[in-house]
């Protein structure tokens, strides 16, 4: 047991630092560990959707474009790009060199070619690939008719020669350059494909990658990757851990002990440490409206409208803002810009509506409601006076109950509760989906305007304006009551660089990550 934890001791210290020697000729390796919640199915990155999946797929592989530290799109496999008057036609160049690796002992690089992105891309669109990324890059021309088991040869992408890809839109997309970053538009040897009969990504020897790390080891506790020839100090060791199930050690404690390299944290940033931030987490109250008087509009309208004017100008913690809407201004809408704008209006006098709503309901008060709250202290108090201006104004009284933020979230997962206070961070970058994310949370069904989004020849512009009419409609529907926006941040040690990470996907990117 002694000599154990002697060994953990030692390996903790070496993953802090994030340098370790490798047992090949004593080159230093650079590491970086980073623990994920499952392990992959496929890294086929046409299929990449688990935080494991899509971190392994941006490392394995590179697209025609990738996103830069601003979150900007730039040249990655492209050498440059070129878009029509219209905005309708992007035609890139690829670089020179540009190789598959095979992992077949003794085997050479394999030549890639435009023809290798197009039939990437097209997988997206067949109907036996079932890719997540089908919606994302609906955009190309064509998509929606392969997508229903149409000629794939009718997609609008294609390769005229092997260093020029063309792809057309069916309207215009000022957003499309940043789509292609995703996992989805990475290239695949179709000769290769076809010749893996269905185990495309199952295994290293299922694999062609472009990618500047390649596969090292796949086992039921990690992914690791290594890269060859990296610059100095760059990262050329990065583990994708699955988190010890019996003793698990999470967030800042992972960090400090070495476990992890970096971490996603909430509060403020200790000593010693960088950080990126970002406020992509909404806390809301939410409604059950299937909870029946729940069910009655000007109820939950009501109890909103104290609710926002008292909570929200209250901030518990010193890393929470007001909101100002449900999409907060980390999460990019459909044209790139950010929310600014306050989307919350007034429903009209709070207990006019609760006179109103109990009249409707034939009842002369609210009974055995209870609220669920998260076992945090200052956001306990917080809503502790708010429930008292609930009780002088409208003369509702609900009972509290604190619980842990995990089992808090389960129960509002699984229906489980009439009225919460909860953390509810998006899944991905389309604010549409954070919004349905929602309504389904409280039992509410879609809007207009987000069953308008569902059509896929629709400009960036136009998604734009749906998705805020979208926002304004869960609103009214008062399911819903944005309170604060919470900064959160991916935390390394100092001595740490070049790191890209984005909340959304998530994203991690270590091609330029460097340690000294």
């Amino acid at each position: 047991m002694r000599r154990f934890i002697c060994l953990l001791l030692v390996f903790s210290m070496v993953t802090l630092l994030g340098i370790s020697l490798s047992g090949c000729g004593g080159k230093e390796l650079i590491t970086f560990t980073w623990q994920v919640d499952s392990m992959p199915q496929s890294l086929d990155p046409q299929l990449a959707e688990s935080v494991c999946e899509r971190t392994a797929a941006e490392h394995l592989f590179r697209g025609l474009m990738m996103l830069d530290e601003n979150g900007q799109p730039v040249v990655d496999c492209a050498e440059s790009y070129t878009i029509s008057a219209d905005q309708l036609t992007y035609t890139f160049t690829l670089k020179d060199d540009l190789f598959f690796h095979s992992y077949e002992k003794d085997s050479q690089p394999v030549p890639l070619s435009a023809k290798d992105f197009v039939f990437g891309i097209t997988r997206v669109f067949l109907p036996d690939t079932f890719s997540p990324y089908a919606q994302q890059l609906s955009g190309i021309a064509g998509s929606s008719d392969v997508l229903a088991g149409g000629d794939p040869s009718l997609l609008g992408i294609s390769a005229p020669d092997d260093k020029t890809v063309i792809i057309r839109l069916s309207a215009p997309d000022e957003t499309f350059l940043t789509k292609l970053c995703c996992p989805g538009a990475m290239p695949c040897n179709e000769e290769f494909f076809r010749s893996t009969k269905g185990s495309y990504g199952l295994s290293s020897k299922q694999l062609l990658t472009n990618g500047d790390f390649q596969l090292y080891n796949w086992a039921e506790q990690g992914v690791f990757l290594r890269r060859q020839d990296a610059p100095a100090f760059a990262v050329n060791n990065l583990r994708l851990v699955l988190a010890d199930p019996h003793e698990p050690v999470v967030g800042l404690e992972a960090l400090q002990e070495g476990v992890v390299t970096g971490t996603e944290y909430r509060g403020e940033i200790p000593d010693g440490y960088t950080a990126q931030s970002f406020s992509d987490t909404l806390w809301a109250l939410i409604f059950n409206c299937n909870e029946p008087q729940l069910a009655n509009l000007a109820i939950r309208q009501s109890i909103g409208q104290l609710v926002h004017q008292s909570l929200g100008v209250q901030l518990p913690i010193s890393t929470f803002s007001s909101a100002n809407g449900i999409l907060s201004p980390a999460l990019p809408l459909p044209d790139g810009s950010g929310h600014q704008e306050q989307a919350i209006s007034s429903f009209g006098e709070p207990l006019q509506l609760y006179q109103q709503g109990l009249s409707a309901l034939q009842q002369n008060k609210l009974s055995g409601i209870t609220v669920l709250l998260p076992q945090q202290e200052e956001i306990v108090h917080a809503f502790e006076n708010t429930n008292q201006l609930l009780q002088k104004e409208l003369a509702a009284f609900f009972s509290l109950q604190q619980l842990p933020e995990e089992e808090l979230s389960q129960k509002v997962a699984s229906g489980d509760f009439s009225i919460a206070l909860v953390p509810l961070s998006p899944k991905s970058s389309e604010g549409s989906e954070f919004l349905q994310q929602i309504l389904d949370l409280c039992s509410l069904p879609s809007t207009s305007s987000l069953q308008a989004l569902e059509d896929t020849t629709l400009s960036a512009s136009q998604r734009k304006d749906y998705t805020l009419s979208a926002e304004q409609e869960v609103l009214q529907q008062a399911g819903i009551v944005p309170v604060w926006f919470e900064q959160r941040s991916f935390l390394t040690r100092s001595g740490w660089s070049g790191i890209i990470y984005s909340p959304f996907g998530p994203r991690l990117n270590l091609r330029n990550a460097t340690f000294q």
